[in-house]
């Protein structure tokens, strides 16, 4: 048994023991219980619908987290440890399911149904040829990991996503005062639980860089698992691709440089809350003022803030086929600004 303890296994970076691998299982059972906890008691309390939202979307987000590092370390989910607590289903929806990507990677789309024919590109970038498209074309300097380097395909996709946006809205890049100097491959001891990251200096035209987690983006079925997972869990819209990160956090530099074009600091709130007055209009029963209440028509990660409501909605219009309705109200609204 002393043996099998000592045989490290590594997750996101990080080295453990089989006895640490049991340990971190228990203590994120532990902190799912304790979050059970805490939703049934803001609902009872009568708390706002923010802090029910964001209380579930914390546990949401350690669900994702639990399936991904027990699969990852072969361990069985030991769900009834989490459901002990007797408060029986507290979220809607199922836990993750880790399934098989699709034979062949990421699927092109062949027919965009969103009036935009920015998913139907075909990337024939190498590694090497997408990094000097970055340089040349957008002035962007590609920085890898070396433990974790970025995943061919993936990079290729992402630069051909840029090359479809940046052909279809030229006047943006032109016009940007706002400049993305830097795309990073990272390693996860950089990242901690960020898949990704969008970071800039608030009241400022500087950008500083899109950080992209090396445990996911150096190896494409490894992401499509997470992809998959967290479309299953609604943490992800349904159209999710492998490249939805990179379409996320270039959601927030566009969301950036429009506040610093327009000149008004509440741009974002003000445009989200156009989207959601108008998706509203068109369904009654949306009972929300704000975008607290769009888990089910955007997605559950997309429900915590302005800032990821249009990270999320950027990404489901522009990222992939069959957008919804919000997403399509997003998207007719950004063209037209």
């Amino acid at each position: 048994m002393n043996a099998m303890e000592n045989q490290p296994k590594e997750y996101n970076g990080k080295s453990y023991t089989t006895y640490e691998v049991l340990q971190r299982q228990r203590k994120m059972e532990t902190l799912m219980r304790k979050q059970r906890q805490d939703i049934k008691y803001l609902q009872e309390g009568g708390a706002s619908q923010d802090d029910i939202v964001a209380a579930k979307s914390r546990y949401r987000s350690t669900m994702v987290q639990y399936a991904d590092f027990s699969n990852s370390m072969g361990l069985p989910q030991q769900k009834e440890r989490i459901y002990m607590d007797g408060l029986g289903r507290i979220v809607s929806g199922k836990t993750p399911i880790i399934v098989k990507p699709p034979k062949g990677g990421i699927i092109k789309s062949s027919k965009a149904s969103n009036g935009w024919g920015g998913v139907n590109y075909t990337q024939s970038y190498t590694k090497m040829t997408a990094i000097d498209r970055l340089k040349t074309e957008y002035g962007i300097i590609f920085s890898d990991s070396r433990k974790y380097p970025m995943s061919e395909e993936l990079l290729a996709d992402c630069v051909g996503w840029m090359d479809s946006f940046s052909k279809k809205f030229p006047g943006f890049l032109k016009g940007n005062p706002v400049k993305l100097p830097e795309i990073k491959c990272m390693a996860p001891s950089k990242m901690g639980n960020a898949v990704g990251h969008y970071s800039y200096y608030a009241g400022t035209t500087r950008a500083v860089e899109i950080g992209l987690n090396g445990t996911y983006h150096s190896d494409l079925a490894v992401f499509q698992k997470y992809v998959d997972s967290c479309v299953k869990l609604k943490w992800y819209p349904a159209n999710a691709t492998a490249h939805k990160t990179f379409v996320h956090e270039y959601g927030h530099h566009v969301s950036h440089s429009m506040v610093c074009i327009s000149g008004k600091p509440e741009w974002q709130h003000e445009f989200i809350q156009e989207c959601v007055q108008e998706f509203k209009k068109k369904n009654p029963g949306y009972s929300f003022s704000t975008h607290v209440g769009l888990k089910d028509y955007l997605s559950e990660y997309g429900s915590t803030s302005e800032s990821e409501c249009f990270a999320e909605a950027f990404a489901e219009y522009f990222g992939g086929e069959n957008p919804r309705e919000f997403a399509l109200i997003f998207g007719k609204n950004w063209k037209r600004n």
